[in-house]
Parts: structure tokens; sequence; C-alpha cells
């Protein structure tokens, strides 16, 4: 069974790449986007499952691109997870408005990202869509990764 689809947009070309490489790892069909135009672009051609949308990004950003792609029918109920370093309550509920599944703040497990994208996919936890034991490792996108110091990907640990 072909695996799920996932549009990951995030401007941060580390963080995009990791977020890739991590749900490609897990079987899903991964596209990635590095701002607000691309990411309506890949959605409307691509048809993804969920979408993984950083809220700052050039070009507008992923509050503005979930409204837009609401106004497209088979789009409109994709479940959206937001991804920010933002922890004001305004971003909390402009989230809450647009109906997100759920908001995730930088810096974040990938393992806590992992089980939140099972649970919007509608994924038994430790599976995958087609029903293989998940057998990859847990990853920490360290806190570095967010700041200007840049990602050590020897940062990958096995629990």
């Amino acid at each position: 069974m072909a695996g799920k689809k996932i549009l990951v947009a995030d401007d941060d070309p580390k963080i995009l790449n990791l977020l890739l490489l991590c749900l490609a790892k897990e079987g899903y069909e991964v596209t990635g986007a590095s701002d607000a135009y691309q990411a309506l672009q890949a959605a409307v051609e691509q048809m993804p499952d969920l979408l993984l949308l950083d809220i700052n990004m050039p070009a507008g950003n992923g509050l503005s691109v979930q409204e837009r792609l609401q106004k497209v029918g088979s789009l409109c109920a994709k479940p959206v997870i937001y991804l920010t370093g933002n922890k004001s309550q305004s971003v909390q509920v402009a989230a809450n408005r647009m109906g997100a599944f759920a908001l995730l703040y930088k810096p974040f497990e990938i393992d806590h990202l992992r089980r939140t994208v099972r649970a919007a996919l509608h994924i038994p936890d430790g599976r995958r869509d087609d029903t293989e034991q998940s057998a990859s490792t847990e990853w920490v996108i360290p806190a570095e990764t967010f700041t200007e110091r840049g990602f050590d990907e020897r940062q990958n640990t096995d629990r």
C-alpha cells in the first residue's frame, strides 16, 4: 500500500531537510516547500493527506496557507500541524481558530512529531500505514538547529 502523503513547509532548510528525511524513513511520501507560495502550489499539485506548516515563512505564513487551502474543496478538511518557535497566546488562538490538529513548538523531539503525525493520519502508534512495525531510531532536533549555530547531524540519539 502506498504511503500517506505529507507536505512539509519550513523556511529553514536544515529543519525542512531533517523533517523530510525523518518522515520519509517512516514510509511517508513527503514533499517540501520553503515558503508559503511553494506550499500552496505543492498542496494543490500533490493533494497531501497531512500538512506540516511553519507559521512564519516568506511569501505568507502557515496560517494563510491553510486559509487559502480551505477554499479548495478537496483540501479543506486535511489535518494541519503547525510548527513554530513563537509561544505567544495570539499564535495559539490563531491556530485554534484555523482548526489546527496540533501546534508544536520548536525545538521539539522528532518522536513527539511522529506520534502527532500518526494521530493526525489515524495510524495506530508504532505502526506505519501498511501495518509494518516502525524500526527507525528516535531523533531529537537539538536546540541549536533553531539558532545561528546550525545543525550537527551527529545529534542522532538511539534510545
